[in-house]
């Protein structure tokens, strides 16, 4: 699969070269699956400076619609990256009748078997070139928005494991 639209999602498998990639703005919200080895570089803060990063695969980044902080990765590493419709979200939202309290918030490197699972059934269903049909389809991306709200509005995630970094609670507070 090179990229499909599947009614408000857009999916695509992405190779992140070793390359500088500047900051950038996004329209839509955007979800990151780390798929085949290890993918390491450095992001840039507020601050200007770089902090180094690790994402394993299964990993994933959530990136609410809007700026998207720069990074320079080290090596090559592939992903599946699924853009998500904000107005798709907003109908999910009304649907549901729980407002959240607060804007969306980026996540990085964490682990959801739900929302993996939800994205790799969206990765199969364009890969067949829709044999299930619209409502799968329109079940999925439901699906997909609901678990993308839930996790930017301030669930709990599982972060990855960070064994032979810094704490969690120590990189936290850098970052803040």
């Amino acid at each position: 699969m090179c990229s499909s639209d599947l009614d408000g999602v857009h999916l695509e498998h992405h190779t992140k070269f070793t390359a500088e990639r500047g900051e950038s703005v996004s329209p839509e919200h955007v979800i990151a699956l780390f798929t085949n080895n290890v993918s390491r570089g450095e992001t840039v803060t507020t601050q200007g400076s770089r902090l180094p990063y690790s994402f394993s695969p299964g990993a994933l980044n959530l990136f609410p619609a809007g700026p998207i902080g720069a990074c320079r990765p080290t090596i090559d590493s592939t992903m599946i990256v699924c853009a998500l419709d904000p107005e798709l979200v907003a109908e999910v939202g009304e649907e549901l009748g729980t407002p959240c309290n607060r804007e969306f918030r980026p996540i990085k490197n964490f682990r959801d078997p739900s929302l993996a699972g939800i994205v790799k059934l969206l990765v199969a269903e364009a890969n067949s070139g829709g044999s299930s049909g619209k409502l799968y389809v329109d079940h999925l991306a439901h699906a997909l928005a609901v678990r993308f709200r839930h996790l930017s509005c301030g669930a709990q995630v599982a972060r990855s494991s960070h064994e032979g970094k810094l704490p969690t609670r120590i990189l936290e507070r850098v970052l803040d």
